[in-house]
């Protein structure tokens, strides 16, 4: 279950990359949330589509919540993660992943939901001083990202592999599998998130 791993690491993740955005007591709060929560109802995935819209295309017109920012930014990381973004300035864009991410944890699921807090708190900061932000804080935005990316992690299996393959290694074996004609659930699973990702513009 994601409610039992160890996702402290996370938090540390997110401290390293937000800069002066966000707080490790911020980023911690956002998983002890996200992890007090059901994740087995899933997302809606035209609403995380509308949400990623908005942030990134749309450079949030119209007005943004706390929820939006969390939700497109824990999308975009999927994003760069699948992209195969592992080197880059590290803004609210751009998945970047280090050694030290690693060493965050004992799996790389630590780095994506991190490197998903942390582009949230830069996304907020960005869009309030814009004053595009209309409605919720700074803190359900990081909390937001965090619920979401443990979702996709649920959605793509969930637990880390023997090898500490965590979601990328989920991921990969899913399209592996579709290549094969093969894969269980979790694979089914992993494949929507990439067919997700696919429909971002």
């Amino acid at each position: 279950m994601l409610g039992s791993q160890d996702y402290s690491g996370a938090a540390d993740v997110a401290s390293r990359h937000a800069g002066d955005s966000g707080d490790q007591g911020m980023f911690n709060h956002a998983i002890q949330h996200a992890q007090s929560q059901d994740h087995s109802g899933g997302y809606n995935e035209q609403d995380a589509i509308d949400a990623h819209q908005q942030v990134y295309q749309q450079g949030g017109s119209g007005g943004l919540s706390g929820s939006t920012i969390g939700t497109a930014a824990a999308l975009q990381t999927l994003k760069g993660f699948l992209s195969g973004g592992g080197s880059g300035t590290h803004s609210p864009t751009p998945f970047c992943m280090d050694t030290a991410d690693f060493a965050a944890g004992q799996n790389n699921n630590n780095a994506f939901i991190g490197q998903a807090m942390s582009a949230a708190a830069q996304l907020f900061d960005q869009h309030n001083a814009q004053g595009n932000v209309q409605q919720g804080t700074k803190q359900e935005a990081i909390s937001s990202a965090a619920s979401m990316a443990m979702k996709f992690l649920k959605q793509s299996g969930g637990n880390v592999g023997s090898g500490g393959s965590g979601i990328a290694g989920m991921l990969m074996n899913a399209a592996g599998g579709a290549l094969g004609g093969q894969g269980g659930q979790g694979g089914q699973g992993a494949q929507q998130l990439m067919g997700l990702v696919g429909k971002l513009m």
